[in-house]
């Protein structure tokens, strides 16, 4: 319920003493239509899970106190990128630079250790790099943070950021065995890969093991009698951490000689890479004769799955090193050290034995270049080393791309579907109905894993199993549609009314999966079957099936449409800081079938991005070896060039194409790559390749046009006959009237005719995009889900694609912009000028550029500005959007009912966040001021309540425990939308640095007939630093008695049009006498549409009378 008027000690307070101070009039846009319709704010609609699964997950609360990881980086470069410039001298000088650069390096981080023994700060050092990363992998007490940043030869400190993991169709898809044979006849001879990872069962048949003997090995020593490690295969590698190794819960890395995979991740993913194929017999594939991995080419489909159990890997003669980072489970933090030893395997810090390629399967979800590992894997890459690393598994949420993947130099892979997986089978027993017979299904990570249980199958109420079910499965196989919760709620509420098994049915076309999760009090098998099989089940009803393990891994199903599809796990780019295009090209990852560790000769179907990171490091291997002499960047140009394979949201490769943000260049295609005699890619970030535009926010100037920007793209022909192509730009954004794409040639000129690119010479061509404000719509991905009050920026772009006028593959470089509309609004005063008046209002005059588009009104929030914080000088652009700067609250009490009101608090910083869910903003208030927190508000994205990261912003608000830290997780909740709306209305919460959150006054304890005010301080925090970046002052407000108020009348919030065409003032009631008693310092306001300047902070005016406080 709304109020009218204001309650009664404001009503006193006006007939005290009234006035209404306006500011002159001045040059205003006038409006160009109608006044839009102003929003107002949005409750919150959510679907909670258990927060005891996810609380320790979401947020930074936790590391208010004790033990911490961080990395202090130096300031000496490594020596990396000494070796990198050094390229092209004698390889003795080149040698001894390098030498002389770590023996430099390792002298600053001695003189850093006397340094923290001479203050006394306790810390234990985990390890320490010098080669692609000059820094030390510390743990110490969070408190003791701040005191690294002081002491010498320190650059940066960041965060451990812990990692964690993310054929027989798949191969022959990317053209793998055209490359051993027929093209070519290159099959990895003498390349090496390091798999970093979780070791490799090297003595599996797939990497030309004996497949038996694990019981007599000590997988802790390579000394022993009868060891087996290293083969003629699996050349080398280590052991870094140990089995019993888990960064969270065991965090003290044991390592030891010998890699032995107790995990299965990595032998799966060097399988795919690198391993030799296993025959249906389950021996090692061995070239015989005509059989010979260059005629595997001549193989139907059919045959070459008949042929092999596990197909070859994409580079099967390729050496591979087993580099050991995780223990038999959990995540990792010493990635970093795998990518050192493998820049230097010998360590004799002579960098010329490097590895030629390192795969890394694993990752953190919203990956900065800022992360160590994306630092050492660009310092690798240039210094020669080709790094491959998955995209993530993370889904469709802008900017969640994984790290190390996102470094510029390292080649990102998002996953997509081939055309075939090899799963198990249920039956019908029912010999007269049309469906007798074996159907393809998959049994459940979770729940008995032997099993075999016949019995009639029935349906549910409520069909999806979500919520507990009202029909008696006694006895019975309950069917069940997938989607709308976990699997192992589903599998439960079945088990909890008597069934004996259940069959999960896809609610989409494609291949069964290994359903997740974990459940130990699930006693009943499950599985899941397809969307067609679940259908026709349901129409054939009554029957009998048999829920089997018997044929795990026997059914090889063949689905022609599902080629060229999106894993829908696979994760949404772009990069982070720049908004730089990532991913960089897509592989099969999802039903891929590959080495199953400790088994001996068996293979395991996998999901991932992990999956799709292999096809394309043992792509590189083959592209290596027919180019040694090629620069990692133009070898990453020439794969993504060449993958030119869209992928479709439909089946048979219909519906719309997906954008590079998704899956960057297209599908990986080895055949296109060995053929194409030109590379193309970005002239001023050869290694990105792609064309990146970054986000760029773009003010009406009153011409047609209002900005324009040009980026070089460099054509390379590496052949010795020219050759010539047509050159077109193609879309893949939706369609926004403000932005044209066109093509120039190397003078500026527009590209008109064919582009002739001379024998091993290079030509440019340049990609313009003009932008007119006005007309600039919130275009973006046409695939992207905008449900659920998901926020969303605008995208364009899509590939400069290059057609061969002969025979040659098609080239096409990726293209990214976000541009935006955006306002020069401000208003026309420096102060509050409000004379000796006590009270009364101000009517501030707005003035400037607004934003008035199809789709954008310009918008203002108008605070009261509480606190002003110093910028650190230590927060460096890193943190910045972290590093606090202003704070100013206000409420829209009473205009609302108190049980139906508001608290807003707004936060601005000195830098701007690509996403909110890279900063995180705690504000610890105490409510009956005793000294003593009782509630904490944040900002993070609706993945706190159900467990999965989403764009959906959220001020969430939860009670404090008795001791005023700890966070009673189990009753947080969330009333409103970061700034207040949902991504229906555009707040620009992306790439800005201010933020609103609104919280109920009763959900921080207020009352309206009581305790109305309280005290608050905000504690800021980035993913990228391993503390919390600012602290704020301590501040009190009063709900009832504040010193402004601001209500816009029809948003019925203080957020205002920022158009002087529908808002000419800015109405502003104040009362000096609360003003003082809260000691605020003025008004806040927070242009949301602004490019820069987006606050003004207007303090009181010098010209009142004193106040006496009563």
């Amino acid at each position: 319920m709304k109020h009218s008027l204001f309650v009664l000690s404001l009503i006193l307070v006006f007939a005290m003493l009234a006035v209404s101070l306006v500011s002159s009039p001045g040059g205003q846009v006038q409006a160009q239509g109608d006044e839009p319709p102003r929003p107002t704010r949005e409750r919150v609609q959510l679907n909670k899970v258990d927060l005891s699964e996810v609380e320790a997950h979401y947020g930074r609360l936790a590391d208010r106190k004790g033990k911490i990881g961080v990395v202090v980086e130096f300031e000496t470069e490594p020596a990396a990128l000494v070796y990198a410039r050094s390229q092209g001298r004698l390889q003795g000088e080149m040698t001894s630079l390098t030498q002389n650069q770590i023996a430099q390096i390792e002298e600053e981080q001695e003189a850093f250790q006397r340094a923290l023994r001479q203050k006394q700060i306790q810390v234990q050092e985990l390890f320490r790099t010098q080669k692609v990363f000059n820094g030390i992998w510390l743990r110490l007490e969070a408190k003791d943070v701040p005191k690294l940043r002081t002491l010498p030869g320190v650059k940066a400190i960041h965060p451990i950021i812990p990692k964690t993991l993310d054929h027989t169709t798949s191969v022959p898809l990317i053209g793998a065995p055209q490359v051993w044979g027929g093209l070519t006849n290159y099959q990895g001879d003498n390349i090496e890969i390091g798999i970093i990872d979780t070791g490799i069962d090297y003595i599996h048949t797939n990497f030309g093991g004996t497949g038996t003997g694990y019981g007599s090995q000590d997988f802790t020593s390579i000394t022993e009698a009868g060891n087996l490690f290293p083969t003629a295969k699996v050349v080398g590698g280590y052991d870094f951490v140990g089995d019993a190794y888990d960064a969270n819960s065991n965090p003290i890395p044991v390592p030891d000689p010998d890699p032995m995979d107790c995990n299965g991740h990595g032998s799966h993913v060097a399988g795919t890479a690198a391993g030799f194929g296993v025959l249906t017999d389950g021996s090692t594939y061995q070239e015989s004769g005509s059989d010979t991995y260059a005629n595997l080419k001549n193989l139907t489909q059919n045959q070459y799955t008949s042929k092999f159990r596990i197909g070859p890997g994409v580079a099967p003669k390729a050496k591979l090193y087993a580099l050991r980072v995780f223990g038999c489970s959990g995540s990792t933090e010493v990635t970093d050290l795998a990518i050192e030893w493998a820049m230097d395997p010998n360590g004799d810090n002579d960098l010329s034995d490097h590895l030629d390629v390192i795969n890394m399967s694993l990752g953190s979800s919203f990956g900065s270049e800022f992360d160590t590992t994306a630092i050492a894997a660009n310092n690798a890459a240039l210094a020669g080393v080709i790094v491959v690393a998955s995209a993530g598994n993370s889904g469709d949420v802008y900017y969640i791309h994984g790290s190390p993947a996102v470094a510029r130099n390292a080649i990102s892979v998002a996953a997509s579907l081939d055309q075939g997986a090899v799963v198990g089978a249920f039956e019908v027993t029912n010999v007269s109905s049309p469906l007798y017979g074996q159907h393809p299904a998959v049994e459940a990570d979770f729940g008995p894993q032997t099993f075999d249980v016949t019995a009639p199958i029935t349906t549910t109420i409520p069909a999806n199993g979500c919520t507990s079910i009202s029909n008696n499965l006694s006895g019975k196989i309950a069917l069940i549609d997938r989607g709308g919760c976990l699997f192992v709620t589903k599998v439960k509420n079945a088990q909890n009314k008597g069934a004996v098994g259940v069959l999960i049915a896809n609610n989409v076309p494609g291949f069964p999966f290994a359903m997740g999760g974990t459940d130990p009090t699930i006693t009943i098998p499950s599985m899941m079957t397809t969307l067609a099989v679940g259908n026709a089940l349901k129409l054939n009803l009554p029957l009998t099936v048999r829920l089997t393990s018997d044929y795990r891994d026997q059914v090889t199903m063949i689905d022609d449409s599902l080629r060229d599809t999106l894993a829908s796990f696979s994760s949404r780019g772009p990069g982070r800081f720049d908004t730089s295009l990532k991913p960089d090209l897509t592989a099969p990852g999802e039903t891929i079938y590959s080495t199953e560790a400790l088994s001996g000769n068996k293979g395991v179907s996998s999901n991932g991005t992990s999956m799709a990171a292999p096809h394309v490091a043992g792509a590189m291997a083959l592209l290596r070896q027919k180019y040694p002499d090629w620069s990692v960047a133009e070898l990453k140009a020439l794969v993504m060039n060449t993958a030119s394979n869209d992928i479709y949201t439909g089946l048979n490769q219909t519906g719309n194409p997906h954008t590079p943000t998704r899956v960057g260049a297209g599908r990986l295609d080895i055949a296109k790559a060995v053929q194409s005699p030109i590379i193309a890619y970005a002239t001023d970030n050869p290694g990105a390749v792609s064309v990146s535009f970054g986000q760029v926010a773009v003010v009406e100037s009153g011409n047609t046009i209002d900005q324009t920007l040009v980026k070089s793209i460099t054509v390379k022909n590496t052949t010795g006959t020219a050759v010539t192509y047509n050159a077109s730009f193609v879309s893949r954004y939706q369609a926004n009237p403000g932005l044209s794409f066109s093509l120039l040639d190397g003078s500026g000129n527009l590209l008109s005719n064919s582009l002739t690119i001379p024998a091993n010479s290079s030509t440019t061509i340049q990609v313009k995009v003009e932008i007119n404000s006005d007309a600039l719509t919130r275009s973006i991905d046409p695939n992207l889900s905008t449900s659920g009050g998901r926020q969303r920026f605008s995208e364009a772009g899509g590939f400069v694609k290059l057609e061969s006028t002969s025979s040659n593959p098609e080239v096409r470089v990726p293209v990214h912009i976000a541009p935006r509309p955006a306002s020069a609004m401000s208003v026309e005063a420096g102060a509050l000028m409000v004379g000796t008046a006590i009270t009364g209002t101000l009517n501030l005059t707005t003035t400037g550029t607004p934003v008035e588009t199809s789709d954008d009104d310009s918008l203002a929030y108008l605070l009261e500005w509480v606190g002003e914080s110093p910028d650190d000088s230590w927060s460096s652009g890193i943190t910045d959007a972290a590093d606090l700067h202003h704070i100013g609250v206000t409420t829209d009490y009473p205009h609302w009912d108190f049980a139906d009101a508001a608290v807003y608090f707004g936060v601005a910083t000195y830098g701007k966040w690509d996403t909110p869910s890279s900063v995180e903003f705690d504000i610890w208030i105490d409510t009956d001021e005793d000294g003593v927190d009782d509630y904490v508000v944040f900002n993070t994205n609706q993945g706190f309540f159900t467990g999965s990261t989403d764009d959906v912003q959220l001020s969430i608000f939860c009670p404090l425990l008795d001791n005023g830290i700890d966070v009673d997780f189990d009753n947080c909740d969330a009333w409103y939308y970061l700034n207040g709306l949902s991504g229906n209305t555009n707040t620009n919460l992306f790439h800005n640095n201010v933020m609103t959150l609104l919280v109920p006054p009763e959900g921080i304890g207020l009352t309206e007939s009581g305790d109305t005010d309280f005290s608050f301080y905000i504690v800021s925090w980035s993913r990228d630093d391993s503390s919390w970046v600012d602290v704020s002052d301590v501040y009190s407000y009063d709900v009832a008695q504040p010193g402004l108020y601001m209500i816009d009348e029809v948003t019925e919030m203080p957020l205002w049009l920022d158009n002087p065409g529908f808002s000419p003032t800015f109405d502003v009631y104040f009362d000096r006498r609360a003003s003082q008693r809260l000691g605020s310092k003025g008004l806040l306001i927070f242009h949301l549409y602004n490019a820069s300047n987006t606050v003004e902070a207007l303090p009181w005016g010098l010209t009142y009378l004193p106040l006496i406080l009563r």
